[in-house]
C-alpha cells in the first residue's frame, strides 16, 4: 500500500489536501557509474505559503543536499547540484555517480502560512539503479582505410550505440564489430556536412550531463596562419624606424624553411 503523508491541519481543514504534493518521475531510473543523471521534481503547496527549506536524501538517512552544506553526506559532497528554486522545481543533478548511490531518493521542503509551519516529503520516493561502465562508449579515431571517428562499447553491454546529430537526429552508419567483442560505429567525414558534430549515445546510458561522447567531424577547415605583431612597452604606436618582432603560429603545418 502506498503512503502519502498529509500534513495534520489539512486533515482537520480538509481544505488543502490536493495542494500539497511532490512529483517525480515514474519508475526508477537507470545511469551508469561514472556518467550524471537528473531527477526531475517538482512539488506544490496551497496559495498564501512560502517555502522557507528544501532538502534531499537518500534511503532516508544520507543528506544528498541541503542548504547548509556542512549536512550534506560527504559522499555527495561536489557532485550534487540543485536545480530547482523555492517555489515549484525541485530537480536534482548527480554526477559521476557510483555504485552506492544507487537507492531512494526523497525530496522534502518545509513552508510557512497563516501563522504555521509544516513540511512533506515525498512518498515512497524516487528509486535510483546504477549500473556498471560497461556500456560508457568510448571514443577514437582511425585513419585506415580511411579518416573516420569511432565509437565503441564493449561486449558485455546489452545495447548498441547510435550516432546523432546536434538537432537529436539518429544516424546509422555501419557497425562493424570490433575487438573482444565490442561492437563499434564508424563514420567518415565525407557522410558529413562542413562543421557537423555528432554524439555516440548509448541507448538507456545517455550521460546528460557530458558532452564528453561528442566529437565535430567534417570537412576540415584549412589551417590558417595567425600572424601576432609586438614591440616595446610604452609605445603606442610604431613609426618608421622602430623595431618589432612578428610570431607567425599555425597548426599542422611543416617546419618553416623560409618567409617571404
Amino acid at each position: 500500500m502506498a503512503l502519502v503523508l498529509v500534513p495534520a491541519f489539512c486533515l482537520l481543514s480538509g481544505a488543502c489536501a490536493q495542494d500539497w504534493g511532490v512529483t517525480l518521475a515514474p519508475g526508477p531510473l537507470a545511469a551508469g557509474a561514472g556518467s550524471c543523471v537528473t531527477i526531475p521534481c517538482s512539488f506544490t503547496y496551497p496559495a498564501g505559503w512560502n517555502v522557507s527549506a528544501v532538502s534531499w536524501t537518500r534511503d532516508g538517512q544520507q543528506t544528498v543536499y541541503h542548504r547548509d552544506g556542512a549536512r550534506v553526506h560527504a559522499d555527495f559532497k561536489g557532485r550534487v547540484r540543485y536545480l530547482g528554486d523555492l517555489q515549484h522545481n525541485c530537480s536534482l543533478r548527480v554526477a559521476g555517480l557510483r555504485p552506492g548511490d544507487q537507492g531512494t531518493y526523497r525530496f522534502r521542503f518545509e513552508a510557512a502560512g497563516d501563522g504555521r509551519r509544516d513540511g512533506w516529503t515525498s512518498l515512497p520516493g524516487q528509486q535510483l539503479n546504477v549500473s556498471d561502465d560497461r556500456c560508457q562508449p568510448s571514443l577514437g579515431r582511425r585513419t585506415e582505410p580511411g579518416p573516420s571517428l569511432t565509437c565503441s562499447v564493449g561486449a558485455a553491454c546489452p545495447h548498441r550505440p547510435s550516432w546523432y546529430d546536434r538537432d537529436g537526429a539518429r544516424r546509422s552508419p555501419e557497425q562493424t564489430p570490433g575487438g573482444a567483442g565490442a561492437t563499434e560505429l564508424r563514420i567518415s567525414p565525407s557522410q558529413l556536412a562542413p562543421g557537423a558534430a555528432l554524439r555516440c549515445q548509448v541507448e538507456g546510458y545517455w550521460d546528460e550531463c557530458d558532452s564528453a561522447p561528442s566529437q565535430p567531424l567534417g570537412t576540415v577547415a584549412p589551417s590558417v596562419p595567425r600572424v601576432e605583431g609586438s614591440w616595446p612597452a610604452g609605445k603606442a604606436a610604431l613609426r618608421e624606424g622602430d623595431g618589432f618582432t612578428l610570431r607567425c603560429q599555425a597548426a599542422a603545418l611543416r617546419p618553416v624553411a623560409g618567409y617571404v
